[in-house]
């Protein structure tokens, strides 16, 4: 996975500087469900929600002015 290899880069002696993205593209953010209490119902609209913001369909607000305005579409 993208993560392993970024939090591995971090353990690492040998750091190099640079940006690093714990996005929903690199597998940085998602949901756990290890106590198995999400239905999948609930867990199949979240996947959704994920694809359509890595798709680009969502555009995550970026500043407060852009929070304050977003309406989650549909899906």
């Amino acid at each position: 996975m993208q993560f392993s290899k970024q939090s591995k880069r971090f353990r690492t002696i040998h750091f190099e500087g640079g940006v690093s993205l714990f996005d929903l593209k690199a597998n940085g953010v998602g949901y756990s469900d290890d106590a198995g209490n999400l239905s999948d119902e609930l867990k199949a609209a979240a996947d959704k929600y994920a694809d359509a913001v890595k798709d680009g369909t969502i555009k995550v607000p970026a500043t407060m002015d852009e929070f304050e305005a977003f309406e989650a579409p549909a899906l």
